[in-house]
């Protein structure tokens, strides 16, 4: 079953930020743009879901990335309801319920970085992440930029991430020691956009 909102954010207010990264603080991540233009609302009637998808700005001066977040148990009708949104599949005009991040449990997916070393493999392993999670081979990824990478050692963190340092005190700290579920702030500016739009219902107050 899909995470709620409120489960995510009280795993990832679990990491230790200020020694492993101080930009991993949901209370201070940035209002980053939002491509309203990008953005799409793909039900799925039959599963009962709704998927909002955008690009989102990054933080440098290029550069963005594709995020989705996937609503569950969304109540749909043939017939029109007050409050309910119209929305249209093929010829036929269906209404639905919007999604409250309170209530709805959700699957998300973020092509950053960030998301995809601190907490896809985690996510998907709480089934909150959309799609299987990306697996990274090191070694691979040199040999394919031309790395010679004959007598390094490589020292592997979780399934399908390696890493070239060794376990700390003497390499690089651990991204999610704790295997925590999260979300960066690309996510969170869409999530911020969808309520500010009216998208979805319920207290934002947690993100």
């Amino acid at each position: 079953m899909p995470r709620m909102l409120k489960m995510i954010k009280t795993d990832l207010k679990k990491m230790p930020s200020k020694k492993y990264s101080p930009k991993i603080n949901p209370n201070k991540y940035p209002k980053l743009k939002v491509s309203t233009e990008t953005l799409s609302v793909r039900p799925a009637i039959n599963v009962k879901t709704l998927t909002f998808k955008a690009i989102v700005d990054s933080e440098s001066t290029t550069g963005a990335y594709t995020v989705q977040i996937t609503f569950f148990s969304v109540k749909y009708s043939k017939d029109k309801v007050e409050g309910y949104i119209p929305i249209k599949m093929g010829n036929t005009l269906w209404y639905y319920e919007k999604p409250s991040v309170n209530l709805n449990p959700v699957s998300l997916k973020c092509e950053c970085d960030a998301y995809r070393f601190y907490w896809e493999k985690w996510n998907a392993d709480n089934n909150a992440n959309i799609g299987p999670y990306r697996k990274y081979d090191a070694k691979k990824i040199d040999r394919e930029n031309g790395v010679n990478t004959r007598g390094v050692p490589y020292y592997t963190l979780a399934p399908g991430y390696v890493r070239k340092t060794p376990a700390p005190p003497e390499g690089r700290p651990f991204l999610n020691p704790g295997e925590l579920m999260g979300y960066c702030k690309h996510l969170n500016s869409l999530l911020l956009l969808l309520k500010k739009a009216n998208y979805i219902r319920g207290s934002h107050g947690f993100l």
